[in-house]
């Protein structure tokens, strides 16, 4: 049998209590002021505001403290350029192709607007 935990858990209606009888009004959140509807002259009701809740406050060091960190030594590093310093010549190369394989492009575009250009004056 389930309980009435979780449609009270879920509640979002606003608490407003009158401030001359004490009487309690649940609205939906929509409603941000309200006139009391329990006495004859006009008053405001009281918003009752639950209490914000405290949250936990864990410090840096306690977090980086749960962390594993690992820092590689010197000699990782070192290894690491040198790998990478081996592999730049094969990227330049592959960069030189690229560059001269758009030259080409732009030059046969160039001339097919050419072509268009000249069949566009003689029509």
């Amino acid at each position: 049998m389930k309980g009435p935990g979780l449609r009270l858990r879920n509640d979002v209606r606003r608490c407003w209590r009158c401030p001359d009888t004490g009487n309690l009004l649940k609205t939906p959140g929509a409603v941000t002021h309200l006139y009391s509807p329990f006495v004859k002259q006009a008053s405001w009701m009281k918003l009752e505001e639950d209490e914000p809740i405290a949250r936990n406050y864990i410090s840096l060091e306690t977090i980086l403290g749960r962390m594993d960190i690992v820092i590689p030594e010197e000699e990782e590093v070192a290894s690491e350029k040198e790998e990478i310093a081996e592999t730049e010549p094969a990227s330049e190369e592959t960069s030189e192709a690229i560059s001269e394989e758009t030259a080409e492009a732009e030059s046969s575009d160039e001339q097919e607007l050419q072509s268009d250009s000249e069949s566009d004056t003689s029509n």
